[in-house]
C-alpha cells in the first residue's frame, strides 16, 4: 500500500520537476544562418564584442563567451580588455583592435528585439509537503494538493550573435537566441555563452 502511494506520488510531482527544469533554460537558440558564398573555415583568434543593456552585461558576456571559446581550445580576447578603458565598441574601434592584436574573426552580439512571453507556471503546496513528509499516514492529503496555476509575464530579448572573418569582413553565419531574463547576469552570461559556442563548435568553424 506504501509503494503505490509513493508511486502516486512520483506521477504527481512529476510535471512539477519537468515545468522546473524547463524554466531554468534561459537562452533557447531559434535559428542558425551559414553564409553558402564564405567557404568552411576555422577561426583560430576571436575577438568577441558584446553590445547588450549595460557594461556590465557586456562585460559578462564577452567574458563567459571567451572562457567557452577557451575551454574549446580557441584563443579569444573580450573587447573590454582590449578596447581603451571606457571606450564601447564601434567599426572603428574594432577595426583598430584586429591589426593591433592579429584576430582572424570578430563575434558580435547584439539585441534584435524586445518581446514579453506570457506563460502559465504551476505553483506547488511547500507547507503542506513538509507536514506530509513527516507522517506517512497523511501523504493521501500530499496527492489531494494540486499545483495552483499562475500566469507569469517574463521579458525575452532576441539576440543575433554573428561571426566575421577579418580578412575580407565577410559574415561566415548567424545564431539567433532568445534570452529570458529570469535568472541573475552571471547565470544568463555562462548560459548563453554555452549555447552559443555550442552552435559555434557544432558549425566547425572553431581551430586551435
Amino acid at each position: 500500500m506504501k509503494c503505490k502511494c509513493l508511486g502516486s506520488l512520483v506521477v504527481t510531482l512529476l510535471p512539477l520537476l519537468i515545468l522546473s527544469l524547463v524554466g531554468c533554460s534561459a537562452t533557447k537558440v531559434t535559428g542558425v544562418w551559414r553564409n553558402p558564398e564564405v567557404p568552411q573555415m576555422t577561426c583560430k583568434n576571436i575577438l568577441v564584442v558584446s553590445s547588450l543593456l549595460d557594461e556590465t552585461s557586456r562585460k559578462m558576456s564577452e567574458q563567459a563567451i571567451v572562457d567557452e571559446l577557451q575551454v574549446a581550445g580557441t584563443r579569444a580576447a573580450a573587447s573590454y580588455r582590449v578596447l581603451p578603458e571606457g571606450e564601447l565598441p564601434n567599426v572603428e574601434r574594432v577595426a583598430a583592435a584586429v591589426q593591433q592584436n592579429d584576430f582572424d574573426a570578430v563575434l558580435i552580439t547584439r539585441i534584435v528585439k524586445r518581446k514579453e512571453n506570457e506563460r502559465v507556471v504551476a505553483i506547488g503546496c511547500p507547507g503542506q509537503w513538509q507536514e506530509d513528509y513527516r507522517d506517512s499516514r497523511n501523504q493521501i492529503r500530499v496527492l489531494a494538493c494540486r499545483p495552483t496555476p499562475e500566469t507569469l509575464n517574463t521579458q525575452i530579448f532576441v539576440l543575433a550573435t554573428s561571426l566575421y572573418r577579418t580578412a575580407d569582413k565577410a559574415k561566415i553565419l548567424t545564431i539567433t537566441s532568445d534570452t529570458t531574463i529570469n535568472m541573475p547576469n552571471r547565470d544568463l552570461a555562462q548560459g548563453f555563452a554555452s549555447a552559443v559556442v555550442g552552435e559555434l563548435r557544432r558549425a566547425k568553424v572553431l581551430g586551435r
